[in-house]
């Protein structure tokens, strides 16, 4: 009786955690192909024609190697465009020398090295820069660059950065020119100035550059860095300039699909859900005649939400300030931290959707636990959060998805090309929804999966150490039990020989009386294993068997 009460207690434990696990499955079942219809809805509405204009949606605004230039990026070769990548691999020669680091002519200011000449002749007395001597006004007097032409071009930076044309302006600019005679600036040429100045005279190899020449060597060695101090401060305000170009470009992106988002959620609140809960009355409605009233009325209630929405402009223009305020800030901050990145690792344009994406999650968490309208409990808070953060990362691994299955099934059925848009979003839609719906399901049930982990461990190192031990006990008890068979059989064998031993002594006895000794060889027959129809057991068998 207490074994059948112990199996049914069993049988209803493990039907009762059955019924349990199902429920879990169906519930998270219902999870994902609620937010795979969510998504659904979402990629094929507003969001799927926006990502439709060229240039906006998708992957579409993003590049690899991020926005911002960066040497290591132009060292692998990954530029922002075309004219960055044609300025960076420009070759140093007489020609690119006179072309981009011996000024140009502007119409209202020409910055030739030839004109600038001419413009200083006109002072009264020209005052060599390197020297302190007068020079005479004519072609023995040069215009020497500080920080030579060579030396600007081989700075990675100033190509990556500057335009030509401003690395042109730069070169010539006052505060890198100093007049020189020509003999000076010939020796100097593409050298560095303090570098030059210890070396030996090409003239006289008795004497350095410095003593040749009579130059002040800590004078010549401040209008060097003095130089140096202009050209890195130019090639910094180039950067500075195209970080905040590029990241204002990206936080403007941003900023109109924040607004794009809005719209949706408008569309959402008010068409799609109308739509939703026609659907799921329709079945309710019998006849053509009902189920055009049916649509008619559907869509006066749209049209009343539309013009009640409409109404509540102080809502509206509040909702699309915070949009524009929380995507240009994400997209800024976005592009700024990939450039950061992009200094030592260069990425690609998925990482940049999903560093974009998080960026703006994150700014979204931030407000919400800073405001709390819902004035929610903490843990609730990080519920929230995570939820947020998951569903725009979904979105952007289930559009990365879709772009690569897109390519993929064009790569494998070229002949089907026009199926590769659809098998893509379908994709992409399942990608989405599943992740979304995957990690709503552990965030509501977080408890009860820890709880499920933690029993499951529990179970399993709880049979493993039982499992040890069963093997040890059982090894010991058959090594015990072998033990005792084995001793039993020696002691059995011992016996069996005693006793041959004593049979065979009593068969042999001739000291006994006949009889005895008779049975007692019968007895040592039998025990050595002689047939019984062969052993003699009285004097008729004897007589029997020698007479015959």
């Amino acid at each position: 009786m207490k074994d059948e009460l112990i199996l049914k207690d069993s049988y209803f434990t493990e039907n009762n955690e059955f019924t349990l696990q199902k429920t879990k499955m169906t519930d998270f079942w219902k999870t994902i192909i609620s937010e795979v219809s969510q998504t659904t809805l979402q990629r094929f509405g507003i969001e799927h024609l926006v990502n439709k204009v060229d240039g906006f949606g998708g992957l579409n605004d993003f590049k690899d190697g991020g926005d911002i230039s960066t040497v290591h990026n132009a060292d692998k070769g990954v530029f922002v465009d075309d004219e960055h990548r044609q300025r960076y691999q420009l070759i140093y020669n007489k020609d690119t020398r006179k072309k981009y680091y011996e000024g140009r002519k502007t119409d209202s200011n020409d910055t030739r090295l030839a004109t600038q000449r001419k413009r200083l002749f006109q002072n009264e007395n020209v005052i060599d820069g390197y020297t302190g001597k007068n020079l005479s006004k004519d072609g023995s007097t040069h215009l020497d660059h500080i920080i030579s032409a060579k030396e600007i071009h081989e700075n990675k930076r100033a190509r990556l950065f500057m335009s030509n044309d401003e690395r042109n302006d730069m070169a010539v600019d006052e505060r890198n020119i100093v007049p020189t005679n020509s003999s000076l600036n010939q020796s100097k040429g593409e050298h560095d100035l303090d570098e030059w100045l210890d070396k030996p005279s090409s003239k006289d190899k008795s004497q350095t550059n410095q003593e040749r020449f009579g130059i002040n060597k800590e004078d010549a060695h401040k209008l060097k860095e003095d130089a140096k101090s202009f050209v890195n401060d130019k090639i910094n305000a180039a950067r500075a300039k195209e970080v905040t170009t590029a990241s204002i470009s990206r936080g403007v992106k941003q900023a109109k699909k924040q607004i794009v988002g809005l719209i949706f959620y408008y569309g959402q609140e008010i068409i799609v859900d109308s739509l939703k809960e026609l659907a799921l009355t329709w079945k309710n409605y019998s006849g053509i005649k009902q189920r055009l009233f049916a649509i008619k009325e559907c869509g006066n209630h749209i049209k009343d939400k539309v013009i009640t929405k409409i109404k509540d402009i102080k809502t509206i223009a509040k909702d699309i300030f915070n949009c524009v305020s929380e995507g240009f800030i994400s997209g800024v901050t976005a592009c700024i931290v990939e450039g950061i990145i992009n200094m030592f690792l260069t990425t690609v344009k998925n990482v940049s959707k999903l560093l974009q994406d998080g960026i703006t999650g994150l700014i979204s968490v931030v407000k919400l636990w800073i405001k709390n309208p819902e004035n929610l409990p903490k843990n609730e808070l990080v519920k929230s959060s995570i939820k947020l953060i998951s569903g725009i990362l979904a979105t952007s691994l289930g559009i990365i998805a879709e772009e690569s299955i897109r390519s993929g099934f064009v790569a494998v059925f070229p002949a089907l090309t026009f199926l590769a848009e659809p098998v893509g979003i379908v994709g992409g839609i399942l990608v989405t929804g599943c992740l979304s719906g995957l990690v709503l399901y552990i965030v509501d049930n977080f408890g009860k999966i820890v709880q499920s982990i933690k029993n499951s461990w529990e179970t399993i190192e709880f049979g493993l150490a039982n499992s040890v031990e069963d093997i040890e006990n059982r090894y010991q008890m058959l090594v015990s039990k072998i033990d005792e068979a084995y001793q039993g059989l020696l002691q059995q064998i011992e016996r069996h020989y005693k006793k041959l031993n004593k049979l065979s002594e009593l068969a042999y006895d001739t000291s006994m009386p006949v009889g005895e000794q008779f049975n007692a060889s019968i007895s040592y027959a039998r025990a050595t294993g002689v047939n019984e129809n062969k052993i003699l057991h009285n004097l008729d068998e004897i007589d029997a068997y020698f007479l015959n």
